[in-house]
């Protein structure tokens, strides 16, 4: 297939970097040729005026948030259960496998608690570096219905700014422990130090039952459990993280022509786009950044060659 110049120029054009980016690859070719190379490895195939594109998914970490003898950790549970039997669920979120990001399903809004979505973001981001978390609902009959995605800072300062308490809670617990161990540029901690981490982060919005506003806490049980939190629903979600929340998405369309689906996702904003499909139901994520980077290098190499 081929592509008419003025083509090629409006694909730069709606990207959001602009034409200063392709100078500076000019400048600095020599190193960041080296580096993209690497990043563009994701991108199978790009031929930049015929532009035979296939894009590329993001590998995807799925964590089992419960385990033997441990509550699903996203629900309201004891904070004394999360000790020694949280080991294997931080060793997952720890291992080192490739993956950019994981699925919070929200289901009907009975599936995370604010706090329990707080601690994790913090922990997903510090111990496994993943660059986003993407949000999933189920409404009416669509189930996995995409909301959007956003990066674990964003999710704990969004959070933080509308439940001050959380963030409180999180650095009494880390100041309960004066030894940590920081084992990465990320700031991921030993296994032992992050379980006791969370274990105490728990048992602070735990403590001082119905503590201010009664309608900021959630039981469970007989006597109630109660835990300064609320569940979250796509609504909830999307006013508490407006600020952050990426909603840049596209139909799968498995049967468009590459170069359609490609153009179809620089016009989207931001690193990622996420494919869906029917009644907005999540199928999976494309890196939109590593497509942009090697689109610069072929246009650098084209121009200089």
């Amino acid at each position: 297939m081929t592509v008419e110049f003025k083509d090629f120029v409006d694909l730069i054009r709606v990207s959001v970097w602009p034409v200063t980016i392709a100078l500076a690859l000019i400048m600095f070719r020599s190193q960041l040729l080296q580096f993209l190379g690497s990043v563009g490895q994701r991108v199978k195939k790009l031929s930049v005026f015929e532009f035979a594109v296939e894009l590329s998914a993001v590998p995807e970490f799925t964590p089992k948030w419960s385990a033997p003898f441990l509550s699903d950790v996203r629900q309201l549970s004891p904070a004394s259960e999360f000790s020694s039997q949280a080991t294997a669920l931080l060793d997952q979120i720890r291992n080192d496998a490739a993956s950019d990001y994981a699925v919070i399903d929200l289901g009907g809004g009975q599936q995370w608690l604010t706090s329990r979505l707080f601690i994790f973001a913090v922990l997903l981001g510090r111990m496994r570096g993943l660059r986003c978390l993407v949000f999933l609902e189920t409404t009416g009959e669509t189930r996995r219905r995409f909301i959007g995605f956003a990066a674990p800072e964003g999710i704990r300062w969004g959070l933080a700014r509308r439940y001050p308490w959380l963030e409180k809670a999180f650095v009494n617990a880390y100041g309960q422990w004066g030894d940590y161990q920081i084992q990465s540029n990320r700031g991921a901690l030993q296994l032992g130090q992050a379980i006791n981490l969370v274990q105490k982060f728990l048992e602070e919005v735990q403590k001082n039952p119905l503590e201010g506003n009664p309608l900021e806490w959630t039981s469970v049980g007989e006597p109630p459990l109660w835990e300064h939190a609320k569940w979250l629903d796509g609504a909830r979600l999307e006013r508490v993280l407006h600020d952050f929340l990426d909603v840049s998405s596209m139909p799968e369309s498995p049967d468009m022509p590459p170069a359609d689906r490609a153009k179809a996702a620089l016009r989207r904003a931001g690193a990622f786009v996420a494919l869906v499909g029917d009644g907005g139901r999540f199928k999976t994520l494309v890196d939109r950044q590593a497509l942009l980077e090697k689109l610069a290098e072929h246009f650098v190499a084209s121009s200089s060659g």
